[in-house]
């Protein structure tokens, strides 16, 4: 009866051994699962990043496009500026020789007529 006995708690115990160590090996089994789970979230937050990186730098590059376009216009304008002042000044010329010219013209039609 204790051979029995000491074979039975044997036998709980084993089982009792048996379920401590599979429910560690199911832990063990779930934090494989997380960590691989936490791998490939750093791999896709570094593919994002990687990613946005090249976003900004496209930004950045047309933004820096913008600037040299903003730039030569502002050249071409105070250059058209110039040519506007310089074409003002030659109309003034012209219609002050028109004008002198007609005064003359309608000063001979006066006079000889």
């Amino acid at each position: 009866m204790i051979t029995m006995t000491m074979t039975t708690v044997l036998t709980k115990l084993k089982r009792s051994m048996l379920q401590s160590v599979s429910q560690k090996y199911e832990d063990i089994l779930l934090l494989e699962q997380h960590i691989s789970e936490l791998h490939q979230m750093y791999l896709d937050f570094s593919l994002l990043t990687e990613h946005q990186g090249e976003v900004l730098d496209h930004i950045e590059y047309q933004v820096k496009i913008a600037n040299d376009n903003i730039e030569e216009g502002n050249e071409n304008m105070h250059e058209g500026i110039k040519y506007q002042k310089k074409i003002r000044k030659k109309q003034g010329y012209v219609n002050a020789l028109i004008l002198f010219l007609t005064s003359i013209a309608l000063s001979f039609v006066f006079f000889f007529s």
